[in-house]
């Protein structure tokens, strides 16, 4: 597993950045729930997103969560 993959706690898959990053395309987000652990984007309520006011949450506890992005061979806080 590379350093940019992680595992989604809810739905057990290995999410990867791979091919993505050989295009140039931004890697996959990840998401810290504190109630769930690291999560993927299939797990995030966007309809808070859309509106712009509010931040992500869980769509499993309804928790806040903080978003990450793979960025110079770490992962930061966005």
């Amino acid at each position: 597993m590379a350093k940019s993959d992680f595992k989604c706690s809810l739905c057990k898959k290995v999410i990867s950045s791979g091919i993505l990053d050989f295009f140039n395309v931004t890697s996959p987000h990840k998401y810290s729930c504190p109630k769930c652990g690291t999560i993927c984007g299939k797990h995030i309520n966007h309809r808070h997103l859309a509106l712009g006011l509010l931040s992500p949450k869980c769509e499993k506890c309804g928790s806040k969560v903080l978003e990450y992005k793979f960025e110079n061979n770490r992962w930061i806080q966005c």
